[in-house]
């Protein structure tokens, strides 16, 4: 039996005030990690956040669900403030904050585009 995990991508609401087509973006790769996570969890997938209160229905949803633990993703810069109240007040799961993004490397063609797609490591 596989294990039930609570995925969530982390962003700013900023960016989709601003900049909405980075927040599709992100919301893309988000879906890319959530198929490799398929392959060993069930996953119960929040694509995008960007709100503590899309963080506090994201957590209601993971309790109904009894998810096994959560994984929290950094797609950008996210503020911890959105995050911590919730997680303080249920740590009733294991968490998980995968520090990932797409590019495997900085190369000389490293762009402004390259850098707001991959700023999420924490």
């Amino acid at each position: 039996m596989k294990p039930k995990i609570g995925f969530i991508g982390l962003t700013a609401e900023l960016y989709k005030e601003k900049i909405p087509h980075v927040v599709k973006e992100f919301s893309k790769f988000s879906e890319e990690l959530k198929k490799v996570l398929e392959k060993f969890t069930e996953v119960i997938h929040i694509p995008v956040v960007y709100k503590k209160s899309q963080i506090s229905e994201a957590y209601e949803k993971f309790k109904k669900e009894n998810v096994d633990g959560v994984i929290f993703v950094f797609l950008s810069y996210s503020p911890s403030f959105i995050i911590y109240p919730v997680l303080k007040e249920n740590i009733k799961f294991p968490v998980l904050i995968w520090n990932t993004q797409k590019l495997k490397e900085i190369g000389k063609n490293f762009s402004s585009s390259d850098a707001l797609l991959n700023h999420g490591m924490h």
